[in-house]
């Protein structure tokens, strides 16, 4: 029953990582259409993906694209993007935790530590595995467990 539970984690956590991603790609795509850019759906398509690594992810296209924008005086569509960077990095901060909270019922404390201690720990790769980590200790140490009481061994 144990194992079952924390591939029941797994499977949920990668459902909300792909939901995390399809909010990304709406609000991108969106944002890309508003600030006038004709290639949007494929850049929305590529900021999505990239959101998929957690800190740099869409940063690598953002930056690039930040200072050209600079460089060719067009400052507006620079400060647009910025402005919808740093937007998508608190939409998804705070949808992660709320849909994690939501799927997984646990205290957003906790996934905000598991998070930031993953990311300490382990880096970029830690905040994907350290709710699983958490998840399967979790399992381990309580309910019926036979290694808690001892049955295994």
């Amino acid at each position: 029953m144990g194992c079952k539970n924390v591939y029941n984690f797994v499977q949920m956590i990668i459902i909300v990582q792909l939901q995390l991603v399809a909010i990304s790609f709406i609000f991108m795509t969106f944002s890309f259409l508003l600030l006038g850019y004709k290639n949007a759906l494929i850049l929305g398509i590529v900021c999505s993906i990239l959101d998929i690594l957690p800190i740099v992810g869409p940063a690598l296209l953002f930056i690039p694209m930040i200072i050209v924008e600079f460089l060719e005086h067009h400052t507006i569509s620079a400060i647009g993007l910025i402005i919808t960077y740093i937007l998508n990095v608190f939409i998804r901060q705070i949808m992660e935790v709320k849909l994690l909270k939501t799927k997984l019922k646990l205290s957003p404390i906790v996934i905000i530590f598991n998070l930031y201690l993953g990311y300490v720990l382990f880096g970029w790769f830690g905040v994907i595995i350290a709710p699983v980590i958490y998840l399967f200790a979790l399992e381990l140490l309580t309910n019926d467990n036979k290694f808690v009481k001892g049955a295994v061994g």
